[in-house]
């Protein structure tokens, strides 16, 4: 049989108590809303650890029924005494500020990890409001009713001035108020609006069409005071001290890569952070209706590298960059959006680096962009390259090989890599133009549209660190098509199966639990028609192929 421990531990902070009703008291006070909450049994052998109170506090009644009385000793008697003098200030009331907080830790809860809209949120406020109201009513003529019979005169005005002080959310009733407190009480880091430039556009105010200025803008998160936030936590903080690379004859992950090893901030400092950056436009209306590329926004996320790949790919450890529509993009081109990200990047790769204050004191930290991913057009368009190879007579953001011997080329030493000094000269010649036909003939014959911003972060060779979208290009364009041949050889050339036949293979076949939901989905049996592909996304093709 199981014994239960003797105290209670918590594994959010260092609070532990002999009674189980002042750690639950601490854990649901403290932590319950906390979004990496987390509670193990304190039974003896038991090593469980559950993401819900109210599952934790089952699972414990049912080792209740089961465990055996336990004696403590004088030392476990004395460790008993120490236990509870230090945790004599946490089994106080609940105070007016401590309320407040978990009530505006809910509300904050509702919003970014359940997705609520502010709208709903406030219907929520106002509904919870009236309820607590309600019933606070009821209470008050209940001790009235109990009390005010034999008592004093004055019993039901003192505890109706107690009731009415307990208003439920009180002060968060509006978005303004609820982010007035966030800012003064979380960790909140407020995105800035950046103002890209101004237009003229008609507008109706008070049943008048005027023309009016109006401006486009766009919205930067700062990169140092989401570090800051970030670094706040000691299992991130752990990852970036832990750092280490793999042995130098294996490649597996991008910080693996030559740039890396041999960057001057990682030579200097080991444990400067990574920092990886991504750019990707979002359509966000029906794309075939007739809002189409009207509404579309560029948005830009970033992520540590030093943080293990596994967890680098949660939702968590991806960060929110910049946000802009795609038309202010085209229109004022990508300097003024990413210049605050160019400015950080150049901080964090100083030798001043960024100073931030932990727990543990002040403590400088490096850094420096090691990448700039997307698919091939927001590459391309992010580094001041041509989108698409067929805008340019060198079209590859890589290398200089011309139009008609990329068809030819496979391998890397068939042809001219792009470095950082001609790149420099090349983008000087077409900003130095006389004229436009000059201006064009040199963007067309180098594949350069501009000079990107990316150009002037320090120890960033744009040339060599906006890597190849192999998603998009392998498993969304050269193999679907080669399978395609493949398939069409020898089911309708070779007929060595039927597509029926291929098609049970595939149910029948174990991809294993862990690529169930990647798994590819059936071949269409008008498949070799010329307009036909086989349909499936890049992890079910990765799986077919």
């Amino acid at each position: 049989m199981a014994a239960i421990r003797a105290s209670n531990s918590c594994g959010m902070c260092n609070y532990r108590s002999w009674s189980y009703a002042a750690f639950a008291n601490h854990v649901i006070r403290k932590h319950q809303h906390d979004p990496n909450f987390r509670v193990q049994c304190p039974v003896a052998g038991c090593q469980k650890t559950f993401r819900k109170w109210n599952s934790f506090r089952s699972h414990r009644s049912r080792h209740n029924r089961i465990a055996l009385p336990i004696e403590r000793d004088e030392h476990e008697a004395d460790q008993h005494d120490e236990l509870e003098a230090e945790n004599e200030g946490l089994a106080t009331p609940l105070l007016d500020t401590e309320f407040r907080f978990m009530q505006a830790a809910c509300l904050l809860q509702l919003t970014e990890k359940y997705r609520f809209s502010q709208t709903a949120v406030d219907a929520i406020v106002h509904s919870s409001r009236f309820l607590t109201r309600n019933l606070m009513e009821l209470l008050r003529t209940k001790l009235v009713d109990s009390l005010g019979r034999e008592g004093p005169e004055d019993v039901a005005q003192v505890i109706a001035s107690c009731l009415n002080g307990t208003e439920m959310y009180a002060g968060l009733e509006t978005e303004y108020s609820r982010k007035a407190f966030f800012k003064s009480k979380f960790l909140f880091n407020e995105p800035c609006e950046l103002v890209l430039g101004s237009r003229m556009q008609w507008r109706t105010r008070k049943q008048q069409r005027k023309l009016v200025s109006v401006n486009d803008t766009a919205y930067y998160i700062s990169v140092q005071k989401n570090v800051e936030v970030l670094l706040q936590n000691d299992d991130i903080l752990g990852q970036i001290d832990t750092f280490r690379h793999a042995q130098e004859d294996q490649l597996n992950d991008l910080c693996d890569g030559e740039c890396v090893r041999t960057h001057l901030v990682f030579s200097k400092y080991p444990d400067a952070l990574q920092i990886i950056a991504y750019y990707d436009d979002v359509e966000i209306v029906n794309p075939l209706g007739t809002k189409v590329k009207r509404h579309k926004i560029g948005i830009f996320y970033y992520t540590i590298g030093n943080i293990h790949p596994r967890f680098r790919s949660s939702l968590k450890a991806i960060h929110l960059l910049a946000v802009v529509k795609t038309e202010h993009l085209k229109r004022y081109g990508f300097t003024k959006v990413l210049q605050p990200f160019v400015d950080a990047m150049n901080q964090l790769s100083s030798d001043a680096g960024l100073m931030i204050t932990l727990l543990g004191g002040q403590r400088t930290f490096h850094g420096a962009l090691i990448a700039f991913v997307g698919d091939n057009p927001a590459s391309c368009s992010v580094g001041g390259f041509k989108e698409s190879p067929s805008f340019a007579f060198r079209g590859c953001r890589t290398c200089l090989a011309k139009r008609d011997q990329m068809a030819v080329m496979t391998k890397e030493s068939h042809g001219i890599l792009r470095n950082k000094e001609d790149h420099i000269r090349q983008c000087k010649l077409i900003e130095e133009a006389g004229n436009v036909e000059l201006h064009n003939h040199y963007s067309k014959t180098y594949g350069i549209n501009s000079t990107s911003p990316l150009a002037s972060v320090q120890h960033f060779d744009i040339t060599q660190c906006l890597p190849h979208d192999i998603m998009h290009m392998l498993f969304e364009g050269i193999i679907p098509l080669e399978c395609k041949l493949f398939l069409k050889y020898c089911i309708k050339d070779q007929k060595l199966f039927t597509v029926d036949h291929l098609n049970s293979r595939i149910a029948s076949f174990d991809f294993g639990y862990m690529n169930v939901a990647d798994k590819p989905t059936a071949i269409s049996s008008d498949l070799f028609s010329a307009d036909k592909t086989l349909r499936q996304q890049a992890c079910q093709m990765w799986l077919l192929a």
